[in-house]
């Protein structure tokens, strides 16, 4: 997670819940500050390793939008999954440590946000049904750090260099080894 930030440091304390120290000063540090304090949204990452993906994860890649509930209290519990192990292949084949992570997370956080939005829980993605939520989501999420899976042999990320004018979009593919839970 720290890997995509210069002035922050994550822990997570004994309930599970990650904290940070230091000050966001760039605008995506501020992006995290945002999704680890929102009181509305709460994240709920699951994480795996070892290439293991869990059979509710109907993908290869070891992440997934799990869907997300509302509360009576108007609270949103987003679920994600992730495989750090999967995540780091791509992260380092892009030259972009911790942005899978942090794509993930982001995409429950802004989920969470639709779904307030539009008052309705958001169903897991990856099903054979058109998951509305997911889709602008993930595209929501892709802006601060971009990653798309394109087909069921190949994750295709995308890198964005912001810094050009305009920005510039480089594509690249990496095939992935995974097992499925059995």
């Amino acid at each position: 997670m720290e890997k995509q930030t210069n002035n922050l440091s994550f822990y997570v304390n004994n309930r599970g819940i990650v904290l940070f120290n230091g000050e966001a000063k760039t605008e995506s540090e501020k992006y995290m500050i945002n999704i680890l304090s929102d009181p509305e949204v709460i994240v709920n990452l699951s994480v795996q390793g070892n290439n293991y993906i869990p059979k509710k994860i109907n993908n290869k890649y070891g992440t997934a939008f799990m869907g997300n509930e509302i509360r009576d209290n108007g609270i949103v519990d987003a679920f994600q999954s992730i495989n750090v192990n999967l995540s780091e292949k791509y992260d380092k084949l892009c030259k972009n440590p911790g942005n899978m992570i942090w794509h993930e997370i982001s995409e429950a956080y802004e989920g969470g946000h639709i779904s307030l939005l539009y008052n309705t829980n958001a169903g897991v993605a990856y099903t054979n049904e058109t998951n509305h939520i997911y889709e602008t989501a993930h595209n929501k999420a892709g802006y601060y750090f971009p990653g798309n899976i394109t087909s069921d042999h190949f994750m295709t990320y995308w890198h964005i260099n912001k810094s050009s004018n305009p920005p510039e979009y480089k594509q690249v593919e990496l095939r992935t080894n995974y097992r499925y839970e059995k």
